[in-house]
């Protein structure tokens, strides 16, 4: 009986070849939209290094600075000002790891540029300013050197970790450490180097890493109180459990109240 009605069945695709064609090429287009779905959801939400804690992740992305009677406000990413006293503060989290946002880089500090001293090659590059605890909440792979210390964060030392890729680049080898570089003429010493980060991390992806307290574009902004509490900056957040996600909440409208009793113009 099965095989008879597949017989019929084979028999009206053949008297109905484009109505069967549409079929065909529908069922297989939504199986492939659902596949293709399902991969981009598992890339973007699963545990893939150099993001290997995306589930016990939390992020501030967005800080509101309301100005004095109504005269205005900013909205913005979060200021170095902020970070330092609200972010650096809490006791909750394993480690916070704050960077610059990759979107806000090129309105604020414009078109970056690589060179190694006694190089012709320049090549345009994507930079991010991150601090010491970056390197704890992202795995990534060091094929030469190490991260920056703590200690070279809190000084606003020159120090830059570059991909394999655009060590390469820029200096025929990987072997690098210690090298210096210029970054829009300024320069940096090489830290260490780590292997290319693909653009799906897009938390972490760039060529260069630096200290973001070495950026005066950044820094000169900590005693402003509306630029230093809203800025280009975003606070990556590392749980200890998932479930810590409401001790963490609690915790930060603790820190965001003290923190504005330390202002004068605004909230």
């Amino acid at each position: 009986m099965y095989k008879q009605y597949l017989r019929q069945a084979w028999q009206l695709m053949k008297q109905n070849r484009f109505f069967s064609a549409v079929y065909i090429i529908g069922t297989g287009l939504a199986i492939s939209m659902v596949m293709v779905m399902a991969v981009v959801y598992h890339i973007r939400t699963a545990n893939i290094a150099p993001e290997v804690n995306r589930d016990r992740m939390c992020y501030v992305t967005n800080v509101s600075f309301n100005m004095n009677d109504d005269k205005g406000h900013l909205n913005s990413c979060v200021g170095p000002r902020f970070a330092k006293e609200v972010m650096y503060n809490l006791k909750t989290p394993e480690a916070v790891a704050v960077a610059t946002m990759t979107q806000m880089m090129p309105f604020t500090v414009g078109d970056v540029f690589m060179q190694a001293p006694g190089h012709d090659e320049a090549p345009k590059v994507s930079l991010m300013g991150c601090n010491d605890q970056f390197w704890r909440v992202y795995a990534f792979t060091f094929e030469e050197g190490k991260p920056f210390t703590e200690a070279d964060f809190q000084s606003g030392l020159p120090r830059a970790v570059l991909t394999e890729s655009l060590s390469r680049k820029l200096f025929r080898k990987t072997e690098v450490t210690g090298q210096t570089v210029l970054i829009n003429d300024v320069k940096y010493i090489v830290s260490g180097v780590v292997a290319d980060v693909s653009g799906v991390a897009s938390d972490v992806c760039a060529d260069v890493w630096i200290p973001y307290t070495s950026m005066a574009v950044i820094m000169n902004k900590m005693a402003d109180e509306k630029e230093g509490s809203a800025h280009i900056l975003v606070a990556n957040i590392l749980l200890r459990d998932a479930d810590d996600i409401g001790l963490l909440k609690d915790e930060l409208a603790q820190e965001v109240k003290r923190y504005n009793t330390t202002l004068t113009e605004g909230r």
